[in-house]
């Protein structure tokens, strides 16, 4: 941030100010959350269609096979 806007008359600004407001504000999004939250958030949002946990998948069509003792 410096390197770009450290000549500038708003430097101060978009050097210390910004990255702190953002840095405050992922802290408290990310609080308590999971590992790769955001990741995962995004995701969910940006993909079209619906999830669902009743349709049927990839892994339906596994046959089930018997244990023999």
């Amino acid at each position: 941030m410096n390197l770009i806007f450290g000549q500038s008359a708003m430097g101060t600004i978009m050097v210390f100010v910004v990255p702190l407001c953002i840095a405050a504000i992922l802290y408290f999004i990310k609080r308590n959350k999971p590992d790769n939250y955001l990741i995962h958030f995004i995701k969910y949002h940006i993909e079209p269609g619906y999830l669902s946990s009743g349709n049927e998948g990839e892994f339906e069509t596994l046959r089930k096979g018997r244990i023999y003792e």
